[in-house]
């Protein structure tokens, strides 16, 4: 007779231990899955892995689209309380007119605190909420005003994502009003400033677009302005700046750069005439003080 205990031991032992690991994974799974609930509901900025970079906050009138993977590689938010609470009247505001107000004031409360990346990612969100033109436009020219900030210029990875998105959302501008002087220009400068050599030809083309369509719009007139003296075509560039001075004979950026192409060109006379002005004019400090340096170095 074959004695069978220590089987029958060995069996039971092995068993035991399988249920206890079963039960183990099974509580771990548990606290797990509430982990998730507690990150997605918690947070009007959090973010979960595998939702496609956005994470669907719930609130009163549905889902607020947030670019949760975009979030990840920015600098945490340090924005004062005021903010915070906006955030929490969005997700309980229910009327469409109501939430408008509130993103634009979350906006413009991280623009005015420095932080152009969190109000270009709420300008996202609006924009997905209620696309208009003008809200695609607005999310666009954060993007794009985002990329100078010193965090972005020092990490290439996102720099190119806040580029890659400023020109998304101008494209969607376009498409939507595909003749917007606003939206063109717009796209034109993120295309420019993208650091990508092809898109940068291709983004002086539209805001020539703009200006050879109506040569009165000063803001296209300005850069092409500027792109020629950064590429010391100075003939060029002071064609443009005396286009703006002929919509606007006020206009203290176009004046100050003329200035400094008529003094490129061996104007002497002119390059007094227009920094004096600059340097007396009470729009814009910055620009005073930097004509009155120069005509103190001339």
């Amino acid at each position: 007779m074959v004695n069978t205990s220590k089987s029958i031991n060995r069996f039971t032992w092995q068993h035991g231990a399988v249920l206890l690991m079963g039960l183990l994974v099974f509580v771990l799974l548990l606290v797990a899955d509430k982990t998730n609930l507690d990150d997605e509901t918690g947070s009007a900025l959090g973010g979960r892995a595998g939702d496609g970079g956005k994470t669907e906050v719930a609130d009163g009138s549905g889902k607020v689209d947030v670019k949760g993977d975009l979030l990840a590689i920015l600098p945490a938010d340090d924005s004062p309380n005021e903010i915070a609470q906006l955030r929490t009247a969005l997700q309980d505001e229910q009327v469409a007119a109501e939430r408008e107000k509130i993103y634009q004031q979350i906006v413009e409360g991280y623009r005015e605190g420095g932080r152009t990346d969190l109000a270009a990612v709420y300008a996202s969100a609006l924009a997905q909420e209620a696309p208009t033109t003008r809200n695609f436009i607005v999310a666009g020219a954060l993007f794009r005003n985002a990329t100078s900030l010193e965090f972005a210029q020092a990490d290439s990875n996102v720099f190119r994502r806040l580029s890659d998105e400023a020109i998304q959302h101008d494209e969607s501008a376009l498409e939507l009003s595909p003749e917007d002087e606003d939206a063109k220009l717009e796209l034109g400068l993120a295309m420019v400033e993208s650091r990508i050599p092809a898109n940068s030809m291709n983004g002086i083309f539209k805001i020539r677009e703009v200006a050879e369509k109506n040569p009165k719009n000063t803001e296209a007139l300005y850069h092409l302005g500027k792109f020629s003296l950064d590429t010391n075509q100075d003939e060029k560039a002071a064609q443009r700046f005396k286009q703006i001075l002929e919509v606007n004979p006020e206009d203290v950026r176009a004046k100050y750069y003329l200035g400094v192409t008529e003094q490129r060109l061996g104007h002497s006379a002119e390059f007094n005439r227009l920094m004096s002005e600059v340097a007396i004019q009470t729009q814009d400090q910055n620009l005073a003080a930097l004509a009155k340096e120069a005509l103190n170095k001339h």
